[in-house]
């Protein structure tokens, strides 16, 4: 494709006949002049279709178990920086994340979260010296 050219699309002015592209610019100069934003409405509608897209994702994302969503992260494999980090986070996921693996996503709550981690919370570090 040579540079500054576009691909043909449905609006292309080529597809629109002249006399119904009059009709939709005057259309559109009487909706401004009537105090109409078309940037803001255009806008607007975007804002709600991302609203839309979310709430369905969460809506799906509520019915998915904990270790359903952590698992992908979990097969990252090579896509850690250092191989360190995606042991770590398996760990975290098997030892540490355990009694909440099987839960809904929307019932992981903090209180549920501090209820698993306190046990770890109270043991002393490996290496912890005292003295």
């Amino acid at each position: 494709m040579n540079r500054g050219t576009r691909p043909p699309s449905d609006d292309a002015p080529n597809t629109v006949p002249l006399a119904k592209s009059r009709e939709l610019a005057a259309a559109a100069r009487l909706n401004v002049r009537g105090g109409s934003n078309p940037l803001e409405e255009k806008r607007a509608a975007l804002d709600a279709r991302r609203r839309d897209v979310e709430a369905h994702q969460f809506a799906r994302l509520k019915r998915c178990s904990l270790g359903q969503v952590a698992d992908p992260i979990e097969s990252k494999g090579g896509g850690w920086r250092n191989a360190k980090h995606g042991a770590q986070w398996q760990m975290a996921l098997e030892i540490y994340a355990a009694p909440l693996r099987n839960l809904p996503v929307a019932e992981v709550m903090t209180e549920r979260i501090l209820t698993a981690l306190q046990p770890i919370w109270c043991e002393p570090a490996y290496n912890f010296d005292p003295c």
